[in-house]
């Protein structure tokens, strides 16, 4: 499951939120925890927009594939 993958992935950077259940669910929890590591990277390791949306860039950046 990709959000399975996604989540693993965003939970191993560091955040001001706790840890994501690992659940498979694109929910509030994990775009808004997307949404904050964007915003914390933006310019650094983060090349992209901070819109909260896990594209292609941010994926690379976690290491996490792309969505299918």
């Amino acid at each position: 499951n990709w959000v399975i993958s996604l989540q693993k992935k965003i939970n191993a950077w560091k955040s001001k939120f706790n840890k994501l259940s690992v659940d498979g669910h694109y929910g509030s929890n994990t775009v808004a925890r997307i949404a904050d590591i964007q915003k914390r990277n933006e310019g650094n390791a983060y090349q992209g927009k901070s819109d909260g949306i896990p594209g292609r860039v941010f994926s690379n950046m976690v290491g996490a594939p792309t969505h299918p």
